[in-house]
């Protein structure tokens, strides 16, 4: 299978910066969803719902685990 796109590194959920989002769990949510055509400060664009098909409930479901890693305790 041949590749178009060269992968590029995410950045860290960890460390509480959100490219293109507030942070809260709606605002997450909000990014997965519109995606980030343009990001400002990455050199990679990310497609609306990652270039698949997710249901609300997913879509939820992954804003849900970034927000949780963010706010984990160490």
């Amino acid at each position: 299978m041949a590749r178009t796109a060269a992968a590029r590194p995410s950045e860290d959920l960890t460390l509480g910066k959100y490219l293109g989002s507030d942070g809260s769990l709606a605002g997450i949510g909000g990014t997965i969803n519109a995606g980030v055509p343009r990001p400002k400060e990455h050199g990679g664009a990310m497609p609306a719902l990652g270039g698949v098909k997710l249901s609300n409930s997913d879509v939820r479901a992954v804003a849900s685990y970034m927000w949780a890693i963010r706010h984990a305790k160490p």
